[in-house]
C-alpha cells in the first residue's frame, strides 16, 4: 500500500463545491467543471482561513470527507494536514470516492455577481434621485401652503407626506449602495407605493405625463432590484 497521497485531495464536500488542497495550495472545486480548482489560495494559515470563509459561505451545509478504508497510509500531519484555522479543521482527506449529484445550490458565478452589483448600484442611485426630487417638491408645496387659505393645513400635510416619502427613498438608495438587503426590501416597498400613486395620478387632469414618467422609473427600479438578487446574497463576494 502506498504512503504517497494523491496530488489533490478533498477535505469537505457539499451540494456542488468541494474543498481541498494540492501540493502548495488550498482550492475549491466545482463538480460541474471537473479539472482545475475554480479558486486557489496560498498554502498558509491565512490562505486556509480565506478558503474556509469562502467555502463555508457557498456550502453552509458542508460535511467533512471520510477517507475510504485502507486506501493509503496518511502522511504525518505536519506535512500534509491543513493548518489550524478559525473554521473547523479539515478531516483526513479522501480521494476519488465522490459520485457528483446534480447541483441544486451553489454560489453565484463572479460574472453574475458583478452584473448584479451594477444593477443594484443603478437602482440605488435612481432611488436617491427620486427621493431628492420628492423632498424638493415637498418643500416647495409646504412653502405654498400659506397661499391657499383654509386649505393650508391640508396642503401642508400633503407636503409633509411627500417629504417623508422622498426621505425613505433616499434612505433605501443609500442602503442599497451599502449592499443592505433591508434597503432592497425598502426600495421594493417604496417603488410599489410609487406605482400605485402613479396609476392614481393618471386619472387627474394634466397628470398623465408626469405619472407615466414616475411609473416607468418605479418599474425600472423594481426590475433592476429583482435582477440584482445575487449581489445581496451572503454567498456573493
Amino acid at each position: 500500500m502506498s504512503s504517497v497521497p494523491p496530488a489533490e485531495q478533498y477535505t469537505h464536500t457539499g451540494q456542488r463545491f468541494l474543498l481541498g488542497y494540492g501540493p502548495d495550495y488550498y482550492g475549491i472545486w466545482d463538480r460541474t467543471a471537473p479539472g482545475q480548482p475554480i479558486r486557489r489560495y496560498a498554502r498558509s494559515d491565512a490562505g486556509w482561513n480565506e478558503a474556509w470563509r469562502d467555502y463555508s459561505a457557498w456550502e453552509p451545509q458542508n460535511a467533512p470527507v471520510t477517507p475510504p478504508a485502507a486506501q493509503y497510509t496518511p502522511p504525518p500531519a505536519a506535512q500534509y494536514a491543513p493548518p489550524p484555522a478559525a473554521g473547523p479543521p479539515p478531516a483526513s482527506p479522501g480521494f476519488g470516492q465522490f459520485a457528483p449529484p446534480q447541483p441544486q445550490y451553489g454560489a453565484p458565478a463572479p460574472s453574475t455577481v458583478g452584473a448584479a452589483k451594477g444593477l443594484a448600484i443603478t437602482a440605488g442611485v435612481l432611488e436617491i434621485v427620486i427621493g431628492a426630487l420628492q423632498v424638493i417638491a415637498g418643500v416647495l408645496i409646504l412653502g405654498a401652503a400659506s397661499d391657499v387659505g383654509p386649505f393650508g393645513g391640508l396642503v401642508g400635510g400633503i407636503a409633509a407626506i411627500v417629504i417623508l416619502f422622498g426621505a425613505a427613498d433616499v434612505l433605501a438608495g443609500i442602503l442599497i449602495l451599502r449592499k443592505s438587503n433591508g434597503g432592497r426590501v425598502l426600495a421594493f416597498v417604496m417603488s410599489g407605493l410609487g406605482v400605485v400613486f402613479a396609476v392614481v395620478q393618471f386619472g387627474q387632469e394634466g397628470g398623465a405625463g408626469s405619472a407615466a414618467i414616475g411609473l416607468l422609473i418605479r418599474v425600472v427600479v423594481i426590475v433592476l432590484l429583482a435582477m440584482a438578487g445575487p449581489y445581496f446574497r451572503k454567498s456573493a463576494y
